[in-house]
């Protein structure tokens, strides 16, 4: 068996080989569910074995808040009481109960369940560009004006940052929360949440620009040579910052949520509220590159002038941002009573 630790007291980690044994511990209406959440012509036995965590006891406590992620929870218990916590959920989530008792809020969430599609990756940032080739120093000459250095080159853009990823489908759950009892007038709540996009990545830094070639000297072997230095070459513009990541989208496959109660009466005790996910943020474009900085000018002879520098080059341009992503669908949640 797979390592996988259980998260709650009197849990243990099953493994299910076959659909019979699956049946042992989801009812089969539960079963087709799972069945059906899975995309084409899959079926839960495909994947056989399949590993859950399962816990029965006569009196379920959730005194704190519960994150459940990693492997399916199928809680089986007479009583089920939140007196200051909460239950989270990103896997698929089953609870027969006969009665729900309500004692006391979480002190940190304002819901008693919720179960959510995981938040899509954030989106990777893009590496900085390369640098810009340096220019050639100019040749230095003698009784004759020095050669200028030529300019540096444009630094290299700055790699795109990558997508977000789409939010992660609202898993499959099934209450069966029995008679609900509120100590107070705080109503029993249970959210579906979509999972949201995430963020796409920001560009990377365009590269710096080439330094400018310093100007060649002139020299002189007599009187006479009244010869120029050359001018340093200008330095390079800075690369253009790498695009933006795109935004990833909410959730668009989520799954249905369904709570059976025992009467209409509890209803009046319960609140539920879908959530859908939303867009990730799109990526900020990537900062210009700095401009390369100017090589110097070379020395005249006598009265020959010497050569000027050469200018600093232009920063880059700044990277385009990421497109936007949308919002998911609406989480789908259905409330049934026994009578």
């Amino acid at each position: 068996m797979e390592k996988f630790t259980a998260q709650n007291e009197n849990g243990r980690i099953i493994k299910l080989s076959t659909e019979a044994e699956c049946l042992n511990y989801f009812k089969e209406e539960d079963f087709k569910k799972l069945n059906d959440s899975l995309p084409g012509n899959q079926k839960l036995t495909d994947f056989l074995p399949f590993y859950a965590e399962f816990t029965e006891t006569d009196t379920f406590v959730v005194d704190q808040d519960f994150v459940y992620s990693g492997i399916p929870q199928i809680i089986n218990c007479k009583n089920l009481e939140f007196n200051g916590g909460s239950i989270t959920s990103y896997v698929q989530l089953t609870i027969n109960t006969t009665t729900t008792t309500l004692t006391t809020p979480s002190s940190k969430n304002n819901y008693q369940i919720l179960v959510s599609g995981s938040a899509g990756k954030v989106g990777g940032n893009g590496a900085t560009g390369g640098m810009g080739a340096n220019g050639t120093d100019g040749q230095s000459k003698s009784c004759d004006d020095a050669q200028a250095g030529t300019d540096g080159k444009t630094g290299d853009p700055g790699n795109d940052g990558t997508d977000g990823q789409n939010g992660g489908a609202t898993p499959v759950s099934n209450f069966t929360l029995g008679s609900i009892q509120l100590n107070g007038s705080t109503l029993f709540t249970v959210l579906a949440q979509g999972g949201n996009g995430g963020n796409g990545g920001t560009g990377g830094t365009g590269g710096s620009g080439g330094t400018g070639g310093n100007g060649g000297n002139a020299t002189s072997t007599g009187c006479t040579c009244y010869n120029n230095g050359g001018n340093g070459g200008n330095g390079g513009t800075g690369g253009t910052g790498g695009k933006g990541g795109n935004a990833g989208n909410g959730s668009s496959n989520n799954q249905t949520m369904t709570i059976t109660l025992a009467t209409k009466a509890d209803k009046g005790y319960l609140s539920v509220n879908a959530v859908s996910g939303s867009a990730g943020q799109p990526g900020e474009g990537g900062q210009g590159g700095s401009g390369g900085s100017g090589g110097s000018g070379g020395s005249g002879t006598k009265h020959g002038h010497y050569g000027s520098n050469g200018a600093k080059g232009s920063t880059g341009p700044l990277g385009g941002k990421g497109a936007g992503g949308s919002n998911g669908s609406m989480p789908q949640i259905t409330v049934v009573t026994n009578s």
